[in-house]
């Protein structure tokens, strides 16, 4: 940048002082970067035994895998069962367990779920349809979602379900019992008619 400024700036010589400079860090980047993997494995910097730390979001994409949480709530279904009395059902991995509100636990088939554990699944990761879309409308005053239950809405004849209420910071996954206010964003699925 600075023998950009030179030959900008019309500074005699700063033609030659950007060539060199250019010159200089090309060199620097190829002899450098083709150096550090031979320098890294003759001073014993790589274990090939172990790969690099990932996190859950690493394989997201990669793999069509997809991670949800899912919080075990009094009368939950799941709660009291063991791992291996769900699984089958829910086509899911529960991967992680996190109870009394951070205390992670492994799970293996014999670990039974409490209720208030939080529960992280593994899941293949839905495939776009053309059939089904998504779409994000805001609830309106006298809109036909608005200061009701969300089981009391009327359908009509393009049946939807509504996916997700997001209310000013916070992300609701609604059920039948959920009431839907005004200026509520709602993700809604449809079939495509």
């Amino acid at each position: 940048m600075f023998s950009l400024f030179a030959v900008m700036a019309g500074v005699p010589g700063g033609h030659d002082l950007f060539d060199l400079v250019f010159v200089i860090a090309v060199s620097s980047i190829v002899v450098q970067g083709s150096l550090l993997p031979a320098v890294a494995k003759k001073l014993d910097m790589i274990d090939a035994a172990r790969g690099v730390r990932r996190t859950f979001n690493d394989y997201r994409d990669e793999d069509g895998m997809s991670f949800v949480k899912l919080k075990v709530g009094a009368g939950h279904p799941f709660a009291g069962r063991s791992l291996a009395d769900i699984g089958s059902a829910t086509d899911m991995l529960v991967v992680l367990a996190l109870r009394d509100g951070a205390h992670p636990v492994l799970p293996n088939g014999d670990t039974v779920i409490e209720e208030g554990d939080l529960l992280v699944m593994a899941a293949q990761t839905f495939e776009e349809r053309a059939e089904v879309t998504l779409r994000e409308v805001t609830v309106t005053t006298h809109g036909r979602l608005a200061v009701q239950r969300l089981r009391d809405v009327p359908q009509g004849k393009h049946p939807f379900i509504v996916v997700m209420l997001k209310r000013g910071d916070q992300t609701i996954i609604p059920d039948g019992n959920t009431l839907i206010y005004a200026g509520d964003e709602a993700v809604i699925a449809t079939l495509a008619s």
